[in-house]
């Protein structure tokens, strides 16, 4: 009776999740679906480890340890590289997200963003029972000035206000475009009062902006409005944009404040 054939049996304990989808070197001699190896032999999936069997007529201890540190190196290596683009897909997607929520020309918030911020600043307050201010301005009699000095002039208005208001404003409110020469800032933890008070502010330094090659004065028209726990996104925006038409009706260049569809 010949010999019996002896084994060589190697336990591999490895977390492998993060390698089975990587595409491997082509010279890599594949003896699982799942795990691309050097060496030739036997493998056994044991779930959280795998079993390697090799004839050990085939292969030396040394030929073993070789051939495993050369493929601790492959593993090294990929796991640097899948770091490497798991980082420039990270950087891409934050990039597709800003580009998401930013308005292009300003490069403040746009008004798909300042919506999703609004129904979270609405719960917020609703459940910690905190103020929650809304200031809606746009500027006045925009339109003649794109008819007159053209578009081009009239986008470097758009950039030089919202740049003004962005200093102007804490770090904690929340400030974007709504639409055309229409602006939005909600003012969370703040009181109607002094909503107002950082709105007259910011009127009073939109009136001293200058703009080379225009002649006339850039102004906006503000309207005010405090959150009611009656309300929805919808009826505390409208009530805002409400209180906007009312300051627009009274003169331009001012602020008006609209609270249970009453001014004050």
């Amino acid at each position: 009776m010949g010999a019996s054939p002896s084994f060589l049996v190697v336990l591999v304990i490895m977390h492998w999740g993060s390698y089975h989808t990587l595409p491997f070197p082509s010279r890599l001699y594949t003896i699982n679906e799942t795990l691309p190896i050097l060496l030739k032999g036997h493998i056994f999936n044991c779930g959280t480890f795998f079993l390697l069997i090799f004839d050990q007529h085939l292969l030396t201890y040394y030929d073993l340890l070789e051939k495993m540190s050369k493929l601790n190196d492959q593993l090294v290596n990929i796991t640097i590289e899948l770091k490497k683009k798991n980082d420039q897909l990270s950087e891409a997607l934050a990039t597709i997200r800003k580009l998401a929520n930013t308005d292009p020309l300003t490069g403040i918030l746009n008004k798909r963003a300042l919506n999703k911020i609004l129904s979270r600043e609405i719960s917020f307050a609703l459940r910690h029972k905190l103020p929650l201010s809304v200031v809606l301005f746009d500027l006045d009699h925009f339109k003649g000035i794109n008819d007159k000095y053209g578009h081009e002039v009239g986008n470097r208005v758009l950039k030089k206000v919202a740049n003004k208001v962005r200093k102007l404003i804490r770090a904690e409110d929340i400030f974007g475009r709504y639409g055309g020469e229409e602006f939005i800032i909600l003012l969370p933890n703040t009181k109607i009062d002094d909503a107002l008070k950082a709105s007259e502010r910011i009127r009073k330094e939109i009136a001293k902006i200058k703009i080379k090659g225009i002649k006339e004065h850039i102004t906006a028209s503000f309207g005010i409005t405090q959150f009611l726990c009656t309300d929805s996104k919808k009826t505390l925006i409208n009530r805002a944009d409400q209180a906007l038409y009312i300051a627009k009706r009274n003169g331009r260049n001012r602020c008006e404040i609209l609270i249970n569809n009453t001014t004050t």
